[in-house]
């Protein structure tokens, strides 16, 4: 892209998208505001932002133009109630329902905190199973306390976890990073059941990590054996963690599965001996890719009109972008299309004050 007209055109896009995440962040909180004086600042934020979007808009910024996807969403449309989570939903009926989401049912009466590994290929998103889970448990109106995106602050953050020179260390960098983006600046956790504490009004303290292939050597385990314990043996008061560590082997879905065969049975041999003492761990594997039905099921849900031939569209536009063969989809192509659809959910409207 050199022709400077475009270039100026993608720079408005970027800056509306940035003001409408941060309106939305704004919006969020003044809902939870009670004070009027705070109440009176927002609105005036608000109301100063609502002006700046709608000069981007007029300048025709758009939200969606350079996807893919736009001429499909402007013939067919989102409806207005699309949540979050239905920005990671697709597939996963086995592995969520039937894994994830039913063991967490399970557990919620146990007061147990929760250690969850999934472990898939990268390009099946395990860590889009685990955003699932916390953004489900908000629409649900359960407390979450949970790391923000810094760019994208209604979305979870999903931070990476690092190894250290030993399991000690390992855990005392993870800890620094929960400290400092979940606990009181003014006064600084001493460890978890103080940082529970200081979240008493949640019922959950959420938690999204990932590891990939590239950072996992022999030692690994004894580290992520190490992180796990230290979620052990709380008080029951301060158990509220829900712990969830994608695990990322590339292709360990189909022909790398055998050559991870000892990996994976390490993760399970850890989750098996750590589920004791006020933990509850398990470990999910294997997402496959997208079926076509689940894409359907998406699509009848999510679009407005004419959804049959919006979903053969959207078939024939993933066969294009797919680089293996098969009539399955990797679920980061999958995630263009739940990303665009959640951008036009949001996009600027003309019929609405910004």
């Amino acid at each position: 892209m050199n022709d400077p007209l475009q270039l100026e055109q993608q720079a408005d896009r970027n800056r509306l998208l940035l003001l409408i995440e941060k309106r939305t962040a704004v919006q969020k909180a003044r809902d939870l505001e009670n004070d009027a004086s705070v109440l009176f600042k927002y609105d005036q934020q608000l109301a100063d932002m609502n002006a700046d979007i709608a000069k981007l808009y007029d300048a025709g910024g758009t939200l969606h133009a350079a996807t893919v996807w736009a001429p499909l969403l402007d013939a067919h449309g989102v409806r207005d109630d699309l949540r979050l989570s239905g920005t990671v939903n697709c597939n996963r009926e086995k592995h969520y329902v039937a894994g994830l989401l039913a063991d967490f049912k399970k557990q919620m009466a146990s007061r147990y905190n929760l250690f969850y590994c999934i472990v898939a290929c990268p390009y099946q998103r395990p860590v889009s199973i685990a955003k699932r889970l916390v953004y489900e448990l908000e629409e649900k109106k359960l407390p979450v306390a949970r790391v923000a995106d810094a760019t994208r602050p209604d979305e979870v953050a999903t931070l990476t976890l690092e190894f250290g020179f030993d399991p000690e260390h390992s855990w005392q960098l993870l800890w620094e990073a929960l400290r400092q983006r979940l606990g009181s600046p003014e006064q600084p956790a001493a460890d978890l059941a103080d940082l529970a504490g200081q979240r008493a009004d949640f019922r959950f303290i959420a938690v999204v990590c990932c590891l990939g292939a590239q950072h996992w050597n022999a030692e690994s385990i004894e580290h992520l054996r190490y992180l796990a314990s230290q979620f052990q043996g709380m008080d029951e008061a301060n158990r509220k963690y829900l712990f969830l560590l994608a695990v990322e082997f590339p292709h360990i879905h189909d022909h790398n599965c055998d050559q991870y065969a000892q990996e994976l049975a390490q993760l399970n041999k850890l989750c098996a001996e750590a589920d004791r003492d006020g933990l509850r761990a398990a470990c999910f594997s294997l997402l496959p890719p997208v079926a076509p039905d689940s894409i359907e099921n998406w699509s009848s849900d999510v679009l407005q009109r004419e959804k049959k031939p919006a979903f053969n569209k959207i078939v024939e536009q993933l066969k294009k972008q797919q680089t293996t063969p098969g009539d399955r989809f990797d679920m980061e192509l999958v995630e263009t299309l739940q990303e665009a659809a959640w951008a036009y959910r949001n996009r600027p409207r003309p019929d609405l004050p910004f």
